[in-house]
């Protein structure tokens, strides 16, 4: 797993956006790439006291469904590797996507997941 702090413009030009000339208020953005995949969360992770809760989407017929709480790791790439093993939204094959943009505020934005399924960080306490 290769996990670093990049600022937003860099997230959009890795993702070749083409908006770049709009950003006016730069986030920082933590990339983790794991198994291949890129996966981007707002401002700067630490994963020492976390663990990762992966969600589920709760109707995998048409994918309308709530993300429901479906496993807890406390590995990130243990996480990732589970995701990829399992079939996504309608019997689909698994993979990430990352949908960017820029607000009408100028700040970068993205929105990552799997097909049917999110890695959400949680601290432990």
């Amino acid at each position: 797993m290769d996990m670093r702090v990049i600022p937003g413009s860099e997230m959009l030009r890795r993702l070749n956006y083409r908006g770049n000339d709009i950003v006016t208020k730069d986030n920082t953005f933590t990339m983790i790439e794991s198994f291949g995949q890129l996966i981007f969360y707002k401002g700067e992770l630490n994963l020492e006291n976390s663990v990762c809760v992966i969600l589920k989407n709760n109707d995998f017929t048409e994918g309308r469904g709530p993300m429901v709480v479906h496993k807890i790791y406390k590995n990130y790439d243990k996480a990732v590797s589970y995701i990829l093993t399992q079939s996504g939204i309608m019997g689909s094959k698994q993979s990430s996507t990352n949908y960017v943009g820029v607000n009408i505020s100028g700040s970068p934005y993205c929105v990552s997941g799997f097909n049917g399924y999110e890695i959400k960080i949680m601290t432990v306490e």
